[in-house]
């Protein structure tokens, strides 16, 4: 089963190395640095929605999961979300850049909000990837 996380830091969080274990294949998407202004960041997203949309009809991706409010990772929920790719976000609610426009627009379209960790997610998976009612 492929997962793409689509916002992390550099260092894989200890629940996409536990994915690992349990046999889920991971793929990463480490968020850049911010873009510095907004005709910056429409360029990123607008090469970001291409770079996801090749990299889901590819077929190795089963779900993609949201790490954070980044561009990147508001282009992978609008791909996903257009190709049927369930997803869900990982956003901590009260995390300061959880109340932006990237944000609100993941968690409106993400199908599930999960806490960020192994267990919550292999469950989800194991689930069907249930959507939220």
């Amino acid at each position: 089963m492929g997962v793409l996380i689509v916002g992390e830091t550099a260092e894989p969080p200890a629940s996409a190395i536990e994915l690992e274990a349990a046999g889920f294949e991971v793929e990463r998407r480490v968020d850049g640095p911010r873009p510095v202004d907004g005709t910056q960041e429409i360029a990123e997203i607008a090469g970001d929605l291409r770079e996801f949309e090749r990299a889901l009809e590819a077929g190795s991706v089963d779900a993609v999961l949201i790490a954070s409010d980044s561009p990147a990772a508001l282009a992978a929920v609008i791909v996903a979300t257009k190709m049927g790719v369930p997803v869900a976000s990982l956003l901590v609610p009260d995390e300061a850049s959880g109340d932006g426009a990237n944000a609100r627009v993941i968690r409106q379209l993400a199908d599930a909000a999960l806490a960020p960790d192994a267990e919550a997610i292999m469950e989800w998976a194991r689930d069907g990837y249930p959507a939220r009612p």
